[in-house]
């Protein structure tokens, strides 16, 4: 495992035969950074509607 660059990595392993392989790394840290509460609830809801395909606002 290399150095953590932040406290809200999140590393995703797939299994093969014995080993687990790294498939893939997310820093889930940068939407709320600088946010206000309201700022972040309305980023997250969106992107929930987003992915749900529901109309915004």
């Amino acid at each position: 495992m290399g150095r953590w660059d932040s406290w809200h990595r999140i590393e995703y392993y797939r299994i093969e035969g014995r080993d687990r392989v790294l498939a893939e790394v997310v820093n889930d840290h940068g939407p709320y950074v600088g946010r206000r509460p309201v700022e972040y609830a309305r980023l997250v809801l969106e992107d929930f509607l987003r992915k749900w395909e529901k109309p915004e606002g």
